[in-house]
């Protein structure tokens, strides 16, 4: 009984204070609620019907705010009537914490009156050093732009120690099944924030960066304008071009392909992470009409293209791995179009993303144009139409003004 009486005393005292002339006055807020989102305080609350002209003032401390030690309390901003929300972004450190929100009148008085769950927080406001490492993490920005012959990648807000992870798509990453088609790049950094990424040319790219640890625990968030780019970048097919016999033709767009996983030699196809994809002809519908198509051009001449001005990036050549720098680093850059073939077609049985066969489909059609072997290159260039289709309707095109009286089709 006693406990009741008590309790019905702490109820009805701020009413009792504020009644004059028989009418209840309460200036001071209720319905007060703090949720924490990306390591700041959300506090929201009712506003009082009696403050009519003043404002509210929102304090903080390290322990439950009363009477006796309010003014010591940090003050963390004041708010306009009718606005009832206020977001302290100010906590840096992990620990507890308490608020309070009190009217204030247009005479500077604040009215000291201190209502347990009302308007001044009992229970503790919890702050975890993971939460705080979860909010440096979602401020993390990039952005990603054109320079030259490289898209530049400026990435922002790294907390220290936090390792990075970079993905590249030909359509946007807004969302996880997004990035599950995306692959990741390693570019090559230029400076604390600054990276540099040289995918084909002529392509649209989106990119996107989740820091590692959030990444494999699958607890990360994709935010388009923020750490997922929302508009494309692409690299200019540079128009320099190279003499052959009779006319003229494009220098051939060499990139810097980051590729995230390659196979040592001699290395057993049997793990899980490899599965071997099979080789799938073209349909014979798609022949029938490549082989209409060609009838066209019956009676042309076919000339050999001559390897000239081929681009050589300075990068090494690692012998050891089948992947893709290392052909074009090697045998594409040199000349040797035998070992480029048989080295790309074993870089196709790996298990690559739709991209990276596009890519490798690409250079081997390349690699067949030169060996003279104008209905393989055909066929590559075909397949690789769709992801590369300036580069590849060139070369198609190319093959097709230059075609020997027989359909390479003939023979089938």
């Amino acid at each position: 009984m006693k406990y009741k009486f008590i309790l019905v005393t702490l109820i009805l005292l701020p009413f009792i204070l504020y009644s004059q002339d028989n009418k209840v006055s309460a200036p001071f807020i209720s319905r007060l609620q703090i949720h924490l989102d990306r390591g700041s305080a959300i506090i929201t609350w009712k506003d009082s019907r009696d403050l009519i002209e003043g404002k509210y003032r929102v304090l903080r401390a390290g322990q439950p705010i009363n009477n006796n030690n309010y003014p010591s309390a940090q003050v963390m901003g004041d708010v306009e009537l009718g606005k009832e929300k206020f977001i302290d972004d100010t906590i840096q450190v992990a620990g507890t914490y308490y608020y309070a929100v009190l009217g204030v009148t247009t005479d500077e008085e604040i009215i000291n009156t201190f209502i347990p769950y009302r308007n001044t927080t009992v229970l503790p406001f919890e702050v975890t050093e993971a939460d705080l490492m979860r909010a440096a993490l979602s401020n993390i920005t990039m952005s990603a732009s054109t320079q030259n012959d490289r898209i530049i990648l400026k990435v922002k807000n790294v907390p220290d120690g936090v390792n990075i992870l970079y993905f590249r798509s030909s359509t946007i990453i807004a969302t996880k099944e997004d990035l599950q088609k995306a692959y990741q790049i390693q570019p090559n950094k230029l400076g604390s924030q600054q990276y540099a990424d040289v995918p084909i040319p002529g392509i649209q790219y989106y990119y996107a960066v989740i820091d590692d640890n959030s990444f494999q625990t699958d607890q990360y968030e994709l935010e388009l304008g923020r750490n997922s780019t929302r508009t494309p970048v692409k690299l200019g097919i540079k128009e320099q071009k190279i003499s052959t016999n009779n006319q003229e033709m494009r220098s051939l767009p060499l990139p810097q392909i980051n590729l995230y996983e390659s196979i040592d030699s001699d290395t057993k196809l049997n793990d899980s992470r490899w599965s071997l994809p099979e080789w799938k002809d073209l349909s014979e519908e798609s022949k029938a009409n490549v082989r209409r198509y060609m009838a066209l051009y019956d009676g042309l001449e076919e000339d050999r293209l001559e390897l000239k001005h081929l681009k050589k990036y300075g990068h090494n050549v690692y012998e050891d791995n089948v992947n893709l720098m290392t052909i074009i680093n090697g045998p594409i850059s040199n000349g040797d179009f035998t070992q480029s073939k048989d080295l790309l077609k074993a870089y196709l049985t790996l298990n690559l993303n739709d991209m990276e066969k596009a890519s490798g489909h690409y250079y081997l059609g390349i690699s067949y144009l030169f060996l003279g072997d104008s209905k393989n290159a055909l066929l590559n260039f075909l397949i690789t139409k769709d992801y590369f289709k300036e580069e590849s309707t060139y070369y198609i095109e190319y093959i097709m003004n230059n075609w020997i009286t027989d359909s390479p089709f003939n023979d089938e």
